[in-house]
């Protein structure tokens, strides 16, 4: 496949494969970031939010069961009662709104059966309590007998169902939280595999592909340039022959003829070489616009990019700052457990069951804690990365602004001489018009050259030789089809160029110098108008080769001669 492309669709071919690889890399990085952003969203989201409502819902039940167990003192006075009675209602109305938030959020498999049994638990906890709380409100310590029975036997029973429903929810919402964590390292480990894999099979891949294309081309060139050798020898002696031959017979043209002559070749040259430098300057005009226009898609592209990463910063710094209130609720559900525990202790015998709860709630708060200053700390990192992205992304936007002015200033270079390029074709079209017209008169000394026929043909077959080996080295440089479409264009380039020689082997007869007395021909005038004409004509042609490509700086007086 790659021998039946040009140069450029080989160097394109093998540029474009690079860059899959890099477009795959990159995709592979977004894709990466866009699974551990939604495992950590549902962290964030579900498992936390249930985390924070169950500590709530804990901490309601844990003050009710503490307003509770204070009603069963004998030393509570009436006033003291009816706070605590209060103090149950309040607690009560806080976990029916925790419970009711709860509840809004989407329960995954296996939440719900748990949930059931805290339900359960809840409604037997807070019908006790609420008995209790109905047998507290008689005046004195008339139900007291009866309210230290139920907190020994039915509230207990019912308190302790009740912590270790809740305990095992809790347990539940850490193990989910667990899993989405374990899910987000390994799916980080396997992007990071792959994008290793991938990124050195592109390196190997854009070795193998250089070293190939260029060993190919070398190989081809080489060839080439020894068959250009050898059927340039060739031609070199054929148009010896022709030259040798033709000697005598142009020793007796004019001046005139002559000076045409000269100044046909030199127009003809200058003309291809104007034509081919025109098109050449309007190939760069071309290439660079279209280098413009890519540099501002890319400055565009890289604009884009720079506003996707400092939204990405400000999603982590506004995450972050929850991340602090959730410390902060941390922080002050371990106080309130410590104060219950002081309560708990003050109880003696009576509150030792809630010591041990309010200490579980303690050891809750301050894993909440530590959960989230772990996350604090990885947030703190993403927004680090980010505001490194912002910077480099603001660092190559600088970078393609320069480019980009850079490549308008060329394009402007090169209009200039496009321009000028074709002010010059034109007057050289004016000069060639008017050297064809001189030719016309010239035509008659076709006749004259049948005698260097054989030698044209030798030097013509040559010829033929020498361009379809340009042909295959247009082939390579342009692509497989382009052989046969050079061989062709540069075939009426030989002919012209042998019937040009032609033209000029044998001046009429009427523009032959006169012979002398003795029979011998003439000594010439020695007129120089010829050569100046043609040295003027050559100068002004350096002149203008000095603001072409270097390509077309190598010409000089031996091409026209």
């Amino acid at each position: 496949m790659l021998k039946a492309l040009s140069l450029k669709g080989r160097l394109l071919w093998a540029f474009l494969t690079v860059s899959a690889f890099v477009v795959v890399v990159g995709a592979m990085g977004i894709l990466a970031v866009f699974r551990v952003a939604t495992i950590y969203d549902h962290v964030a989201e579900i498992n936390l939010g249930n985390a924070i409502t169950l500590n709530r819902m804990s901490s309601a039940a844990a003050e009710i069961r503490v307003a509770t167990n204070r009603l069963g003192h004998a030393g509570r006075s009436d006033e003291e009662r009816a706070t605590l009675r209060k103090a149950i209602a309040t607690a009560e109305a806080a976990y029916v709104k925790a419970d009711a938030h709860y509840q809004t959020i989407e329960f995954v498999p296996g939440e719900a059966e748990r949930y059931q049994q805290v339900v359960k638990a809840w409604e037997k906890l807070i019908a006790s309590s609420n008995a209790i709380a109905k047998l507290s409100e008689a005046p004195g310590h008339a139900n007291y007998q009866e309210i230290v029975i139920r907190l020994g036997d039915e509230y207990r029973t019912a308190a302790v169902h009740y912590g270790e429903a809740i305990n095992e929810l809790i347990a539940f919402q850490d193990a989910e939280a667990a899993k989405w964590g374990a899910s987000a390292g390994s799916n980080r480990d396997l992007f990071s595999m792959a994008l290793t894999i991938v990124a050195i099979v592109g390196v190997l891949l854009a070795i193998l592909l250089g070293v190939v294309i260029s060993m190919r081309l070398s190989r081809s060139l080489q060839t080439i340039a020894g068959d250009l050798d050898a059927a340039a020898e060739q031609t070199l002696s054929a148009s010896g022959q022709v030259s040798s031959s033709s000697q005598s017979l142009a020793e007796g043209a004019s001046e005139q003829a002559a000076s045409l002559e000269e100044t046909s070749a030199t127009l003809e040259q200058i003309s291809s070489m104007t034509k081919q430098n025109a098109e050449h300057t309007a190939q760069v005009e071309r290439l660079a616009q279209e280098a413009r226009d890519s540099a501002r898609k890319g400055g565009d592209a890289m604009t884009r990019m720079e506003e996707r990463i400092t939204a990405i910063k400000d999603s982590s710094d506004k995450t972050a700052k929850i991340i602090k209130t959730i410390d902060e609720i941390a922080f002050q559900t371990n106080l309130l457990a410590l104060n219950a525990a002081v309560e708990a202790a003050r109880a003696g015998d009576a509150g030792r069951g809630f010591a041990v709860v309010a200490e579980e709630v303690r050891n809750l708060a301050q894993r909440s804690a530590a959960a989230a200053k772990d996350t604090s700390a990885l947030i703190e990192e993403s927004q680090g990365r980010a505001q490194q992205g912002v910077e480099v992304s603001a660092e190559v936007k600088v970078l393609l602004d320069e480019i980009l002015r850079s490549v308008e200033s060329v394009n402007d270079l090169v209009q200039e001489v496009t321009a000028a390029s074709r002010e010059q074709s034109k007057g050289v079209d004016q000069i060639t018009i008017a050297v064809s017209q001189m030719d016309q008169v010239t035509q008659s000394n076709a006749s004259a050259a049948e005698q260097n026929a054989a030698a044209s043909e030798e030097l013509s077959s040559q010829a033929a030789l020498l361009s379809t080996t340009v042909g295959q080295l247009v082939s390579i440089v342009m692509g497989g089809n382009s052989a046969g479409t050079a061989a062709t264009d540069t075939a009426p380039v030989a002919t012209r160029h042998t019937a040009l020689a032609t033209r000029r082997i044998a001046p009429p007869k009427e523009l032959r110098p006169a012979k002398a007395p003795n029979g011998k021909p003439a000594a010439r005038p020695a007129s120089s108008k010829p050569r100046q004409l043609r040295e003027r004509i050559l100068s002004d042609l350096q002149e203008d080769a000095g603001d072409a490509p270097e390509e077309f700086r190598d010409f000089g007086e031996a091409d026209f001669k």
